[in-house]
């Protein structure tokens, strides 16, 4: 029976780079009878199929899409950290559609404190407008509740639909200090690794004060009726050389306002370090890494009070504003 492997995720766990090891070397996977589909494909991962199985469309025509995209006798890997939103049907759906394959999730499962940091960086960068503050506490005052913060929700959901063998876990934290990221996608359907890792680090973090110029410059655009995705983030980086001076000026006074926390070994930390070790250890395909407490500073909106940094930061706003003008022109 053939296999298929759907990685999860979930966002901020090395899911771009395994992505981007799978889209440059379809050829290598080719040619060892594992198929990396253009099937509902955007970028490097096939994000447009969670709205087509959380949707109205059949699992037969899904199929129908894969088949005209994959050798008969393959196996296929697919991947998105959007998966980590499908619903329970969406995942009935997915089972239905390839009832003739064997078929593994895989989740990478991170420390939760680390991994929303970066998640509210990341949702800067796609618009987003919400505080660190705020968006920490929104996530940790029930942490359990939070899937951002609790992927085992998830996990415990697909073990129902697609049996508790059939659920492949990773511990991101490990398999980052290995440099073995993306071995286990190939461990998870049986295989030796087609594809080697590399030390390569893709979709990094950019500075958080720029981040908050960012935040500042999506408020603006907000208003103005003009936010769309990350087109805020795109119009800061092509005015980013031609202003550096001042931007340069207002992240640094703006890092006068973060704030040190200890991440990495909260009680929410332990928590889903305990449901690894406790309930899913048979099914985890590394060791569990040791919690360790990691202090990091994070921005305080604080900075909004002032009236000097909030006119340098409005100023940055309005180049970023005039150059998504120039782009809807032309």
């Amino acid at each position: 029976m053939n296999k298929l492997v759907v990685h999860m995720g979930p966002h901020k766990t090395g899911s771009t780079y395994i992505q981007k090891r799978l889209h440059e070397n379809k050829q290598a996977l080719q040619d060892a009878g594992i198929s990396y589909p253009d099937a509902y494909y955007l970028f490097f991962g096939h994000h447009y199929l969670l709205n087509a199985l959380n949707g109205n469309e059949s699992s037969s025509s899904i199929r129908k899409n894969f088949d005209s995209k994959v050798a008969p006798a393959n196996n296929i890997i697919i991947s998105s950290e959007n998966f980590i939103s499908l619903t329970k049907s969406g995942l009935v759906k997915l089972k239905e559609a390839f009832d003739d394959y064997e078929i593994f999730i895989i989740y990478y499962i991170r420390r939760p404190s680390l991994r929303v940091l970066s998640r509210w960086h990341e949702e800067v960068k796609q618009g987003g407008v919400v505080s660190a503050e705020s968006y920490f506490v929104n996530h940790l005052f029930r942490p359990m509740q939070s899937s951002e913060v609790n992927n085992f929700r998830h996990v415990s959901v697909a073990a129902s639909v697609f049996g508790r063998d059939s659920i492949k876990l990773v511990d991101y934290d490990t398999a980052l200090v290995e440099n073995n990221m993306l071995s286990f996608v190939f461990l998870a359907m049986g295989s030796e690794a087609v594809v080697s890792d590399v030390g390569e680090s893709v979709n990094k973090m950019a500075s958080l004060s720029e981040i908050e110029i960012i935040r500042f410059s999506n408020f603006s655009a907000l208003r103005a009726g003009k936010l769309k995705g990350a087109n805020v983030r795109n119009a800061f980086y092509s005015i980013y050389d031609e202003h550096y001076e001042k931007i340069k000026r207002l992240s640094d006074e703006i890092q006068g306002f973060f704030n040190e926390i200890a991440l990495g070994d909260t009680s929410f930390d332990k928590a889903i370090h305990n449901i690894l070790i406790n309930e899913y250890r048979d099914v985890l395909l590394n060791k569990p890494s040791s919690l360790h407490e990691e202090i990091k500073t994070v921005p305080s909106s604080n900075w909004m009070m002032d009236t000097g940094l909030v006119n340098a930061a409005s100023e940055i706003a309005g180049f970023v504003l005039s150059n998504l003008e120039e782009v809807a022109v032309e």
